[in-house]
């Protein structure tokens, strides 16, 4: 089955509001931990892309929440899919646009930390044997 042209406009402009809220909700936990956040990188002066985080103050726990946040979309995507719940679909999958950064954050949250205070990080920052 084609989709039409109204089809695939809702399955963007959804896929859009999941970028959105992939950073809200970056910026809403690091709010709510006193990450102190802001938006510092921004798509075609739309979409957000990157929320800022001074993260000296939070707990690695706090930090894996507010990088791994979006995780929870997984199931809910993949739930969507299957009962074909397109326009959800579609919104799971846009926050599931995960970074570098996001992966850093829920596996090393130390190494966040340090990037976050602007301090070197070695390699030597991911040798741990207890990840997670």
């Amino acid at each position: 089955m084609t989709p039409t042209l109204e089809q695939f406009i809702i399955g963007m402009l959804f896929l859009i509001m999941g970028a959105y809220t992939h950073e809200f909700g970056h910026y809403l936990f690091a709010r709510f931990f006193g990450g102190n956040p802001k938006i510092s990188k921004w798509y075609f002066s739309l979409v957000p892309a990157q929320v800022s985080l001074e993260m000296s103050d939070m707990k690695q726990w706090q930090v894996r929440i507010t990088s791994g946040f979006m995780f929870v979309f997984i199931p809910i995507a993949m739930a969507a899919l299957w009962h074909q719940i397109l326009w959800l679909a579609a919104f799971s999958i846009g926050t599931l646009a995960i970074s570098p950064r996001d992966y850093i954050g829920l596996i090393h949250p130390e190494v966040l930390i340090k990037m976050g205070k602007e301090e070197p990080v070695t390699q030597n920052d991911f040798d741990h044997p207890d990840v997670l």
